[in-house]
C-alpha cells in the first residue's frame, strides 16, 4: 500500500517522529538519544509517512544558514534523520519520502541539499542523483558519506 505522506503538525506529530526516531536510531543502531535529539527539530521540517493509519517513516530538513548576512546565494537544505520502521522497509517508503522532501525543498526555493548518507544506505540516495562528496566519514558510530544533489 502506498503511504501518504504530510508535512508532520509539530504539536500533534511531535511523539510519532519521536517514537519512529527512537526505535530506528535508539534501538537498532544504538544512537543516544543526546546525539538525535540534537536540539536542531524546532527549526527543521518534519515529513512524515503513514500507511492506514500506523506512523512508519520520517524525516527532517532544515535550511543552512549562510555564513555572511549579505549573502544573496539561494539557501542550500540539509537532509537529515531518515527513519523508517523495519517493518516497512524495503517497500520504497523512503524513496517515496525523498521524492516528496525534494519537491517541498524546490518549492521553497532551494537549490542545493546535503546529506550525510550511511554507507548501508548510499544506493537510496545514488538512485536520487545525489553525488558523493569526499572521503566516508564515521558519525555517532556508523560510517557515512557526505552527498549533495542540485534541485
Amino acid at each position: 500500500m502506498r503511504p501518504s505522506i504530510r508535512l508532520a503538525h509539530p504539536a500533534t506529530d511531535w511523539p510519532k517522529l519521536q517514537s519512529i526516531r527512537r526505535q530506528v536510531f535508539h534501538l537498532e543502531q544504538h544512537i543516544s538519544e543526546a546525539l538525535d535529539f540534537d536540539g536542531q527539530d524546532a527549526e527543521a521540517r518534519h515529513l512524515l509517512a503513514e500507511v492506514e493509519g500506523e506512523a512508519v517513516a520520517t524525516l527532517r530538513w532544515r535550511i543552512l544558514r549562510s555564513q555572511s548576512p549579505e549573502s544573496t546565494a539561494p539557501p542550500t537544505a540539509k537532509l537529515e534523520r531518515l527513519a523508517v520502521l523495519a517493518s516497512h522497509r524495503r517497500q520504497g517508503i523512503a524513496l517515496q519520502l525523498m521524492e516528496f522532501a525534494l519537491d517541498q525543498m524546490h518549492q521553497q526555493g532551494v537549490e542545493t541539499v546535503v546529506v550525510h548518507a550511511q554507507r548501508q544506505i548510499q544506493p537510496l540516495y545514488d538512485r536520487l542523483q545525489f553525488d558523493p562528496q569526499g572521503e566516508p566519514f564515521w558519525e555517532a558510530g556508523i560510517e557515512h558519506v557526505k552527498m549533495v544533489r542540485c534541485i
